[in-house]
């Protein structure tokens, strides 16, 4: 079974080495990305952050 891509979001804010060592750990191909070919062709997207949705937002 080949691993899910996960893109992790580069937006510039949040803790994307976190989430993206939380993901390979868990058996993804993660992938930091701010190119969204890259977010659109994976599997499943990462926003990551600290409860700061309404940042994540006005950043893409």
């Amino acid at each position: 079974m080949s691993q899910p891509v996960v893109a992790v979001l580069d937006y510039g804010i949040g803790n994307l080495r976190s989430a993206e060592r939380a993901l390979v750990h868990c058996g993804a191909d993660a992938r930091l990305t701010a190119d969204p070919v890259v977010a659109a062709a994976a599997d499943a997207v990462v926003l990551p952050g600290v409860g700061a949705f309404g940042a994540c937002m006005r950043a893409l």
